[in-house]
């Protein structure tokens, strides 16, 4: 029960914090305990205090006293923690009362003593834990901190049974195997055919608290807790009973010490820290089509907690600052994050790049960019958006589009900061198609025809052609356009064709003649 109620108030609560089991284990191999009632059990305590007769004990210790000075007063004491040496009248104790019973010949100060270094232990190991945070190896360094606390051996494995992390190897655990193809340590082949097929296994990776899983097949006894970011299983970490027995005070430790991994997966995912690369490499990887392992982009999938064939877009930030790099820290790309549902932000090639899950994000184009308005303007940064593509694995193509929206969006418009691919798609192609025949021979040569006519004779036909077709061929508005009647308009739409000998009718003409002049622009 007191397993729950850590993991509820855990969210709620910063650092490690202590209940009464983990007194009593710890007691039960110093001193002579005669009896232990948890209560609620729990995790609440920081230090502990000598009780002063007539004050009323705070929650956030323990208090140490002799039995003599329990009275009527202590029935009206809630949730509080005694350790009690000698035997006092229990019944005096209200019912949520954690309490401990030490023999009447245990020396007060020495239990005092033995408590404060005790909580200074799982202090020290609880700013271990935190430094591990921005270390270069966090996983490692948390597990080396946590063998004196669990006092066996202990390991992480991830979904796939590879060891990310494993400080001491002692006699009986499992021998690791090496992947040939990667070269990465594994739990046995063999073992994970077993666990495939055993009910007790099985069951186990639904647990969402800290557990043991029997000595049946193993010949020991292992502590594990699952490792859930989100709904998605990550791994687990196991601590083997083969150098001291495991302890009920040993789930609550491990059930923080999972909290802190956990933490780390939501910051920059520990695993592939622990590995000696992190998403952004698998992302650099695929932008720049050098990914030669597909197994990655699931891992990295599942780390995001995405699907293969969601909708995803691509959207690039540059700015005028010569070294981006140096302007940006870690942090913003948290911020964009923040800001920008189902995202996941990096710095590449000069840019900060940010890849959208439209899928699980349920946004918009336009409400990206509405969602980092504040970012741009205040970092002054241009930003280009990519289509909407289907296939993770294409994410390289995205990423194309967004540079080119940068590169053609500020030709038309350069007061703008935000460009869209599509909205750019055309002048793309426009001067793609120019890279093999120039445009003097690629464009309908009806269009220099009339250019020619207009110069010698000082009319307007071109104009009025292109202007009738980006019209759709709407009279009335292409008039309008040309402050000309619409008797004048039709005039000319007959002096070019009798001078051209074009057929206006004819779709393919018409989209010929408007990529011409797409080109010439």
């Amino acid at each position: 029960m007191y397993r729950k109620t850590y993991s509820e108030q855990l969210s709620e609560r910063k650092g490690f914090l202590l209940n009464m089991q983990i007194l009593a284990d710890a007691f039960e191999d110093h001193y002579q305990l005669t009896a232990f009632f948890p209560s609620g059990n729990r995790p609440t305590l920081k230090a502990i205090r000598h009780y002063r007769n007539g004050t009323t004990p705070s929650i956030g210790s323990v208090y140490i006293l002799w039995a003599f000075q329990v009275n009527t007063l202590f029935s009206t004491f809630q949730d509080v923690s005694l350790i009690i040496v000698g035997e006092p009248d229990t019944s005096l104790l209200s019912p949520s009362t954690s309490y401990i019973i030490l023999s009447e010949n245990t020396d007060i100060d020495s239990v005092y003593d033995f408590t404060t270094d005790l909580f200074l232990k799982y202090s020290a190991w609880d700013l271990a834990l935190q430094k591990a945070l921005f270390s270069d190896t966090p996983l490692q360094d948390m597990l080396e901190a946590s063998q004196d606390i669990f006092k066996n051996p202990l390991f992480v494995h991830d979904s796939d049974f590879y060891v990310l992390a494993c400080p001491k190897n002692v006699e009986g655990m499992l021998k690791w195997m090496i992947d040939s193809r990667n070269g990465r340590p594994m739990v046995p082949l063999e073992v994970i055919n077993a666990f495939k097929i055993d009910k007790e296994y099985l069951h186990t990776l639904k647990t969402r608290s800290a557990d043991i899983f029997s000595a049946r097949q193993r010949g020991y006894r292992i502590l594990y807790m699952n490792l859930w970011n989100k709904n998605h299983y990550e791994g687990r970490i196991c601590v083997d009973e083969l150098q001291s027995i495991i302890k009920p005070g040993d789930f609550l430790a491990i059930e923080y010490l999972a909290q802190v991994i956990l933490t780390s997966i939501k910051r920059r995912n520990i695993f592939w820290s622990s590995l000696g690369r992190d998403p952004e490499d698998i992302c650099k990887k695929i932008l720049n089509q050098t990914i030669t392992d597909e197994h990655e982009i699931s891992q990295l999938l599942r780390f995001l907690g995405w699907g293969a064939h969601d909708r995803y877009i691509i959207f690039k930030l540059v700015t005028e600052h010569a070294d981006m790099s140096s302007t940006f820290s870690t942090s913003a790309f948290g911020y964009i994050e923040s800001q920008v549902s189902s995202s996941h932000a990096f710095f590449y090639d000069q840019s900060i790049i940010g890849i959208v899950n439209q899928t699980a994000g349920n946004n918009t184009s336009p409400q990206i960019v509405n969602d980092l308005e504040y970012l741009l303007k205040e970092g002054m940064f241009k930003i280009g958006l990519s289509s909407e593509i289907h296939d993770f694995s294409q994410l390289h193509v995205a990423y194309r589009q967004a540079s080119i929206a940068l590169e053609y969006g500020p030709i038309a418009d350069n007061t703008s900061c935000c460009y869209y691919f599509r909205d750019c798609a055309l002048d793309y192609l426009s001067r793609k198609v120019c890279e093999d025949i120039s445009s003097e021979y690629l464009c309908a040569g009806e269009i220099r025809t009339l250019r020619s006519y207009d110069e010698k004779h000082n009319t307007k036909l071109n104009e009025t052609l292109e202007t009738y077709l980006t019209l759709e061929r709407n009279v009335v508005q292409t008039a309008k356009a040309l402050y000309i009647h619409r008797s004048t308009l039709f005039y000319r739409l007959d002096r070019i064709i009798q001078i051209t000998g074009l057929d206006l009718n004819n779709p393919r003409t018409r989209l010929y003649l408007l990529m011409s002049y797409q080109i010439l622009k």
